[in-house]
């Protein structure tokens, strides 16, 4: 060092990372470092600590040495997974620093970009580019990167009043309590294409929009496999929260595939592993966030040959899908036909890019206001039944019950498939969840009514409502018990009791395994809870240890044991 002082680091590292704090890279003339390197075993402690620091009000990008918090990020790896939540470190950064991005690291002397580009994350390096990061030391792949034409989504960090958030909750949960009569009318009320004087024109721009984009789709006849758009989401569901502000579609690719299926990365064997370690597939699914073990369990395989895409034999890789359907969508759709009724927004994108598939700006007039309205497009590799039982036979910790209900049930569906998001294929069921949405709609309903009344108070994105609301049903369904109790508050507290209970996780992977309840609906549901205690005592008694098996679930039970039902508790609710 630059006072001669010798130093095992091995024995001593902290010595040396006094220096460089104190005096940054002057503390020895001409040092030079390659790449930034995190032990595996300091991952977790890093990701927190990027975490509080990216999180604080005002946020410094950089540490005193120089030294970019989102090259930390990208380098310890992106995605902190806690109990209770999943945590995107990039784009909080990129929220937090309102964009500002290019920043050239003091020891590397590489970019942003150069950081992601060299991890593979093409999509987080597209964002970078766009906010106006350019490589030092990746060209050639940012060049490769730029060779087509894309604008991509970036996270705006917009929020709303949380306040007024708080009181209308407040308020919702309050005439609920009151009388739920007058809360299910409400609910009704909010449903886009609800029988009012707004939905013959939500009607109409829903049939304007789904005419014109498979007109669109199908004016170049250049995709060699047979392709079906269909509309998705909460509008297919029914359950879709006025305003009418966005609409989901999918486009069905029917490709003749085979998988290539392995047990490797699902179980762990005892002779090479400790057996106190969950195996890929398994962290996967025990997840709070996307929890998606395909890529450990299987590749895809090209049973016939496809230009573009490959070979037969040869595997499909999750890029290669995705690049091909990109630049089809990029080629096939502009704004130039769009309906007299829908425009494209002043100032913003006709087309930009998603980790899944593809958003697009548009918006209407309704009643002499404008209307934002977005239309998500993603691309879904249908997968055959045969296909979906090889997957299920090496799912880790597998539940015979679950598929027998979905199966017996006629909840599968052979629409369903895999999508590439983030580069990885992920399983897709959104045809088999609007199934299990049927079943007992108007709950799923006020769940997603609850969340739009608590907006930018309580935020929940709808997949980890979507996923409890079909855990639940399912273990309803596997155990004998009804979907429908007396009341909308008493199927929705007995819901929130289930989530207490058990682990939560999409049904379609037929497995015991799952996470905990994400902690913005453990928020939501502990703020219903303390308005509907009542309801929660009732199933308190229900699960308690004398009450029979086989009455478990009965009205009845409760009143012979002497248990009082609170007087002003409305059971007459039907749906």
């Amino acid at each position: 060092m630059a006072e001669n002082i010798k130093i095992n680091i091995k024995e001593s590292f902290h010595v040396l990372y006094w220096a460089v704090m104190n005096r940054s890279s002057e503390f020895q003339p001409g040092f030079l470092m390659t790449d930034l390197i995190i032990e595996p075993k300091h991952k977790v402690i890093v990701q927190h600590i990027l975490n509080l620091l990216i999180q604080k009000t005002e946020c410094k990008p950089l540490l005193k040495d120089g030294v970019c918090l989102l090259h930390l990020a990208v380098v310890v790896g992106h995605m902190l997974e806690k109990s209770d939540e999943s945590v995107d470190l990039m784009s909080n950064f990129l929220v937090s620093s309102s964009g500002k991005v290019n920043f050239i690291c003091p020891w590397t002397g590489k970019s942003s970009i150069d950081f992601t580009l060299e991890r593979g994350l093409k999509f987080n390096s597209k964002q970078l580019y766009t906010l106006g990061c350019r490589a030092v030391k990746m060209v050639e792949e940012e060049n490769e990167l730029t060779k087509v034409l894309f604008k991509v989504r970036i996270p705006s960090g917009e929020s709303g009043n949380a306040y007024e958030g708080m009181i209308k909750f407040n308020d919702v949960l309050e005439k609920w309590r009151n009388n739920e009569s007058d809360l299910i009318e409400e609910l009704y009320e909010s449903i886009v294409e609800h029988d009012d004087h707004n939905k013959k024109f939500e009607l109409l721009v829903i049939q304007k929009v789904s005419t014109w984009l498979e007109e669109e789709i199908n004016s170049q006849d250049v995709l060699p496999f047979q392709t079906k758009l269909k509309i998705s989401g909460s509008i297919s569901e029914e359950t879709k929260i006025r305003p009418l502000d966005e609409i989901d579609f999918i486009i069905q690719c029917k490709l003749k595939v085979d998988l290539q299926v392995s047990d490797e990365n699902s179980n762990k064997d005892w002779m090479y592993s400790s057996a106190l370690e969950l195996s890929p597939v398994e962290r996967k699914l025990t997840k709070i966030d996307s929890k998606q073990p395909f890529p450990h369990l299987a590749n895809v395989i090209l049973a016939a040959e496809y230009p573009g895409l490959g070979g037969t034999g040869d595997i499909l890789e999750p890029e290669t899908f995705s690049k091909f359907m990109e630049d089809f969508v990029w080629r096939t759709l502009t704004e130039r036909n769009l309906p007299d009724i829908i425009h494209l927004p002043q100032g913003k994108n006709f087309l930009e890019q998603t980790k899944s598939g593809f958003f697009m700006n548009l918006e209407y007039e309704l009643n002499g206001s404008t209307q934002e309205m977005t239309i998500d497009l993603v691309s879904v590799l249908t997968l055959s039944r045969e296909n979906y039982e090889y997957i299920r036979h090496v799912m880790p910790k597998y539940e015979m019950n679950k598929f027998r209900f979905l199966q017996e049930n006629k909840l599968l569906s052979s629409n369903d498939g895999i999508i590439v998001k983030k580069g990885n294929w992920r399983m897709s069921f959104s045809n088999g969840e609007k199934k299990l949405i049927c079943l007992h709609r108007d709950l799923f309903r006020v769940l997603k009514y609850l969340n739009k009344a608590s907006e930018h108070h309580i935020d929940i994105p709808t997949y980890y409502l979507k996923e409890i609301f079909c855990s639940f049903i399912v273990h309803q369904g596997i155990n004998d018990r009804p979907l429908n109790q007396a009341s909308l508050a008493l199927s929705l507290a007995e819901l929130i009791t289930f989530c207490d209970m058990e682990l939560i996780s999409s049904p379609f992977y037929c497995t015991k395994l799952g996470s905990h309840v994400e902690k913005n609906c453990v928020a939501l549901f502990r703020r219903f809870k303390d308005k509907f205690l009542s309801e929660f005592e009732y199933f308190s008694y229900l699960h308690g240890p004398g009450v029979s098996h086989h009455h478990r679930h009965s009205l009845a039970d409760c009143i012979a044991s002497g248990f009082i039902w609170p007087a002003e508790q409305n059971l007459l609710y039907s749906r």
